[in-house]
């Protein structure tokens, strides 16, 4: 299920349009299995998990919204998938400093509802959603926890 603030903001980055929104949520779907596979550890879960992703890949990449923005979309997955790789490979490093850096790089899934944005709305809309995106979207991996009692 995905946060109603941050659908809120699927909804808004990509101008109410059905087919960029429905896009963005595969896209979130998708990014968050992918995540799962390499978090969890291998069990019985795994191959409906894995078969799964692949049929959703099917569909997100045979989206209205993806073919008709493929040539803008395709490079941006690919470098989407780069970066997550490197954060993956950064997080599980013995370099202190880079396993922080991969603590950011990890949301980098993201930067395609700022794409959607930006085919959508241009770039004033682009820099109205970005900025909230990855405020909502740090706050929901690094939640605030309250004080302890002393």
């Amino acid at each position: 299920m995905i946060p109603a603030n941050i659908m809120a903001l699927y909804e808004e980055a990509a101008c109410q349009q059905p087919d960029a929104i429905s896009y963005l949520v595969q896209w979130h779907h998708y990014c968050h299995e992918l995540d799962d596979l390499v978090d969890e550890p291998a069990d019985e879960r795994s191959l409906p998990l894995l078969l799964n992703s692949q049929a959703r890949a099917c569909s997100l990449y045979s989206a209205p919204f993806f073919v008709l923005h493929v040539q803008f979309l395709r490079p941006l997955v690919l470098l989407i998938a780069s970066t997550w790789g490197d954060s993956v490979a950064f997080e599980h490093g013995p370099d202190p400093g880079l396993k922080t850096y991969a603590d950011s790089l990890r949301l980098c899934g993201n930067e395609m509802v700022c794409a959607v944005a930006l085919l959508c709305g241009g770039y004033t809309h682009l820099r109205q959603i970005s900025p909230r995106l990855r405020a909502a979207a740090w706050a929901m991996q690094h939640p605030v926890l309250p004080a302890a009692d002393p």
